[in-house]
């Protein structure tokens, strides 16, 4: 492990990834290898946080304080982006809360989710997938999604919430149709992300049951 406060060591592993990625070790991939793999495994390797590193091309050139900053934005990035952070939120709700107000469950878990649009989808498709198996233990209640009516409500919770984030996600893909941009064909590549999760595959299933249809179990307060 290297010696020095956090900074000094997330310098020395910028600075020597940005060397290895400025020698062009390989014909190709070069970019794929030291920033994604590399530099989190160094960033691991020394007790530190892995980041997401949106442009790994910025290491061609970028000076030394410009990376270490987006470096340390990646690793909050990183943070906020586990799918674990709302796994949480959506285990500490009250299933008098998930049956009676569906709005204030659905502001926590918003609240729990990254700041970035495409990986709030993947933090709610995992629990989503994860309640509908049965898997998630709310309120204390062992195994309720399996044992009550309640796991449609809290679907219909994550499912509203989801499809408010695509719908936010195409109203500013639409904005920037008249700025001039790289013709990347961003609205198929939301498509085929969002095919891909089991919560939109499910979005045209009957909603499920109101609150008031679901209340077929005790909750002692």
């Amino acid at each position: 492990m290297l010696s020095g406060n956090e900074d000094d060591v997330i310098k020395a592993i910028v600075k020597f990834t940005r060397g290895c990625l400025q020698s062009h070790y390989f014909k190709d991939a070069n970019g794929r290898t030291f920033v994604p793999l590399m530099l989190n495994h160094l960033l691991k390797q020394n007790g530190l946080s892995p980041a997401i590193i949106m442009t790994p091309n910025h290491f061609s050139g970028f000076s030394l304080n410009e990376l270490v900053s987006e470096v340390k934005s990646g690793m909050q990035l990183y943070k906020e982006s586990t799918v674990s952070n709302s796994k949480k939120t959506i285990q500490n709700l009250a299933v008098k809360d998930i049956l009676n107000s569906p709005e204030k469950c659905q502001q926590l878990i918003d609240k729990s989710l990254s700041s970035h649009p495409l990986i709030q989808l993947a933090q709610l498709n995992e629990p989503y997938i994860r309640v509908a198996n049965g898997k998630i233990t709310c309120g204390g209640l062992q195994a309720w999604t399996q044992k009550s009516n309640t796991s449609p409500a809290l679907k219909s919770i994550l499912q509203n919430l989801y499809e408010e984030k695509v719908s936010t996600i195409k109203a500013s893909l639409n904005s920037n149709q008249g700025e001039n941009k790289p013709p990347v064909k961003t609205g198929e590549i939301l498509d085929q992300i969002t095919q891909r999760h089991t919560i939109h595959a499910e979005q045209n299933v009957a909603k499920a049951s109101k609150p008031d249809d679901t209340r077929d179990i005790t909750i002692k307060m």
